[in-house]
């Protein structure tokens, strides 16, 4: 995403976290970034995902990325459906999987 190289962690031994992240109508996490490789399958709904000064690009119910790891960003849902979203987070033991930004 946004051109950005992948880069794996090599902080400690390989360690692989799936997780679904949902994000109600109306809502939206906080910008962050991601200090390890994740891959995001939307399962439902819509995110749009705010990348700040590099735009927002909206993400449908089948799509399919590799997120940004070193730009600040933020997921929004703007519809009236429940998002929910697939992640894979492709880290290592000692890093963490998202940062807050302050």
């Amino acid at each position: 995403m946004l051109g950005e190289v992948i880069r794996y962690p090599s902080t400690g031994a390989a360690l692989v976290k799936a997780s679904v992240v949902t994000i109600e109508p109306g809502a939206e996490t906080l910008f962050h970034r991601h200090p390890a490789p994740m891959f995001a399958y939307i399962l439902e709904g819509e995110v749009t995902v705010d990348y700040g000064a590099s735009g927002q690009r909206v993400y449908r119910k089948g799509d399919a990325l590799m997120e940004a790891m070193h730009v600040p960003h933020r997921g929004m849902n703007l519809g009236t459906a429940t998002v929910s979203i697939l992640t894979v987070h492709m880290g290592a033991e000692g890093t963490a999987n998202v940062t807050l930004e302050k």
